[in-house]
């Protein structure tokens, strides 16, 4: 059995970590950290999004991003070992929900499990991740609220 640890650095984040430790019956685990590239996350218009691949903003963005990717991955892998699962860090490029979604098929997760936090009236009308993770997962999804 493998838990699928998605870890964001955030508070909520942790502990779901926490939570899982002590309730989800796996002791295997991943640490998954997804990052968004920066072309998907600044909404540029044409020539904008042409001067950022061509000057180099983009690439050095994306590997900033993958750089801190592993960062927030070890630290929740070793919030994991901390808690007594056995854990290995992953890093993944992607939009949250559907990533969470595609690195649990591969490791064939037993269980996906996340923090909620709290979401802007931008968001609410989005969705959060947690709730489109669960919406759309085959799979168990435990869904930990953050502290109240």
């Amino acid at each position: 059995m493998t838990a699928l640890l998605c870890y964001d650095g955030s508070a909520a984040a942790r502990r779901a970590i926490e939570t899982a430790a002590r309730i989800v019956a796996a002791r295997e685990a991943v640490g998954l950290t997804v990052w968004t590239p920066a072309a998907a996350m600044t909404p540029l218009d044409p020539i904008g999004d042409a001067v950022g691949g061509l000057s180099g903003i983009y690439a050095e963005l994306d590997s900033a991003g993958e750089r801190m990717a592993a960062v927030r991955a070890d630290e929740g892998v070793r919030l994991a070992g901390e808690a007594g699962l056995d854990a290995h860090a992953r890093t993944q490029q992607g939009h949250a929900w559907s990533t969470i979604l595609d690195v649990a098929a591969e490791v064939q997760a037993t269980v996906i499990v996340l923090g909620a936090r709290g979401h802007s009236a931008a968001g609410a009308l989005m969705g959060s991740v947690s709730e489109r993770v669960a919406r759309h997962s085959g799979r168990p999804v435990l869904i930990v609220p953050g502290a109240t």
